[in-house]
């Protein structure tokens, strides 16, 4: 009914391609074409990808990670995250954070105090191409 209502409301949407991933007897084609037709759908509402990396290659040099979600708190992600931001090798990568919701609590702080400081960044209301550009 949602979608019905919205047919463009994101949460509707997202909503529904997590609910088919459930469904027991649901066909694995139609879960699939649902979520690639998702994808493309957000894909042409974002633009054009921006490929403009200044890198240089240098293997003495340190790998740069970023890790993006709005789920950074007490949520099931938080929890895939929390392994990835203490344990990663500090010798080898620079590891930064962009959160993109301004919901903060508890599991929020000690996944910050996982990275440096000016490695924790929340971009929550920012364009796609201005967080690229950080």
């Amino acid at each position: 009914r949602c979608m019905e209502l919205a047919p463009e409301g994101k949460k509707a949407q997202q909503n529904r391609l997590l609910t088919l991933n459930y469904l027991p007897n649901a066909d694995v084609v139609a879960i699939y074409e649902a979520h690639r037709e998702w994808a493309q759908r957000t894909c042409r509402e974002l633009g054009a990808p921006y490929d403009e990396w200044p890198v240089v290659r240098d293997p003495e040099k340190r790998l740069r990670l970023g890790y993006i979600s709005p789920d950074l708190f007490q949520h099931s992600v938080s929890y895939f995250a929390h392994c990835l931001l203490e344990h990663y090798d500090k010798d080898s990568f620079d590891v930064f954070v962009y959160a993109t919701s301004t919901r903060e609590d508890q599991k929020t702080a000690l996944l910050k105090s996982f990275v440096p400081t000016d490695r924790w960044r929340n971009v929550a209301g920012k364009s796609p191409r201005d967080v690229a550009t950080l």
